[in-house]
């Protein structure tokens, strides 16, 4: 009965995650939509075509007759759109030039105003692919947290498989564990570039020159086209992993990143328990991936403790570090209206918050250390973790480059932490 219900929740969870894998369908792809991604000048009329979709085949099409007769000059010309607050769909289109210059056909190269609040097409040249911008998407992926999934993959695998008679590599070999890393790489992948795109789609990294949509060198259709591969590819592959519980956490991940910045970011505490959270299933969906791989039951990794340590420890740590992230975007987030704890609550409160994850995932990384070397690897960690969390709590959360030393530090010390696991039994 259990194993029904929990493959029955997979299943639901994958039919509403469904429209992420046929290029996001009208009913949900309307939010991901940049207003203006080509614009058409017709010579004769002066008349400026705006496909709301992107492509010719659409079917939503705005003509707006230009304020000045003739053709659309290169050049200087800029075709500023501005949304309607009365409806998405509605734009006030201004046709600003200096001089007249010969006929030319205007590219969307979109870029947001931060401090006007709207966004500027421009002349340009053809419109970056997949294939001529993949090391560009490929950095919005995030590459370098991909180590540390791998890391986690392993960990857990190798805690669920404890007090078994099983090989740890042969396990990692085989080819269903193979999907289930592949498909945890894919949820860290598509975590990273909604985030991408939301924020620099509504303005928050306007000033972010070195971004790729905001660069230029990735459009937005082309950043949404990406990520429908990659979420096919995900819910393809979430149909494979072994074991309805491993299922249902890859799922319930995946829903996750696919809601996340639209509509759990703008939320007091949703949006850092959401990171943590995506973050420490990890090592659970791989645990009882294994264990299903070795003939276990589907509830057979709520009985490994030294597993589950293991999550509230990464959720802990993860936690604390988002939200002193979040200190130092407070000034961005405060102009852009999302509420964070340190927007909301202040920084002083927001760096004892984080003080207080971190401290408890030292409690809790000692709880379990037995042996000399377990607790030498889980202390050292723990203590730097936590002297830079009470280093920034004493400034108040005030230092932003204190703040930001505490956050890329994290990224080895936490392995301290992890090593220690290793070493277990």
């Amino acid at each position: 009965m259990v194993k029904f219900t929990l493959t029955a929740i997979s299943v639901i969870l994958t039919t509403i995650l469904m429209p992420a894998c046929q290029g996001f369908s009208a009913h949900l792809s309307r939010p991901w939509e940049v207003p203006v991604s080509r614009i058409d000048q017709k010579r004769s009329s002066g008349a400026v075509h705006v496909y709301i979709n992107g492509d010719s085949e659409s079917d939503d099409e705005l003509s707006v007759e230009s304020s000045n007769d003739g053709d659309v000059s290169d050049g200087d010309d800029e075709i500023v759109v501005e949304k309607s607050e009365k409806c998405d769909e509605s734009m006030v289109l201004q046709h600003s030039r200096e001089k007249e210059a010969p006929q030319a056909t205007a590219k969307s190269n979109i870029t947001p105003s931060k401090s006007q609040g709207f966004l500027t097409v421009q002349n340009g040249t053809q419109d970056p692919t997949i294939k001529t911008s993949w090391r560009q998407l490929l950095g919005m992926c995030r590459p370098s947290n991909f180590l540390g999934v791998l890391v986690f993959h392993v960990l857990g695998t190798y805690l669920g498989l404890k007090g078994t008679s099983h090989s740890l590599l042969s396990i990692l070999l085989k080819p269903r564990m193979i999907v289930v890393l592949t498909v945890m790489i894919l949820i860290s992948a598509t975590s990273m570039m909604v985030n991408d795109y939301y924020d620099c789609r509504s303005g928050v990294d306007a000033g972010k020159r070195h971004k790729p949509l905001i660069g230029g060198s990735v459009t937005f259709p082309l950043a949404k086209r990406f990520l429908s591969y990659l979420y096919a590819m995900l819910l393809l592959g979430a149909a494979v992993v072994p074991g309805a519980m491993a299922r249902l956490t890859v799922m319930f991940a995946t829903f996750l990143t696919f809601w996340y910045t639209k509509h759990l970011k703008p939320i007091p505490w949703i949006k850092n328990v959401t990171c943590a959270a995506i973050i420490a299933l990890l090592p659970l969906t791989s645990g009882s991936a294994a264990l299903n791989m070795v003939g276990a039951t589907n509830l057979e990794a709520l009985r490994k403790p030294a597993l589950w340590r293991l999550v509230a420890i990464l959720f802990f740590g993860f936690l604390g570090r988002e939200i002193m992230m979040d200190i130092n975007d407070v000034v961005d987030d405060g102009l852009h209206k999302i509420r964070t704890i340190p927007v909301t609550y202040g920084r002083k409160f927001a760096s004892f918050v984080a003080l207080g994850c971190t401290v408890l995932m030292s409690g809790l990384s000692l709880v379990g250390s037995t042996a000399s070397k377990q607790v030498a690897l889980a202390s050292l960690g723990s203590l730097a973790m936590s002297r830079r969390a009470w280093q920034v709590y004493n400034t108040e959360g005030n230092d932003s480059d204190l703040i930001h030393r505490a956050v890329e530090e994290g990224k080895s010390t936490i392995m301290f932490i992890v090593a220690a696991f290793a070493l277990s039994g």
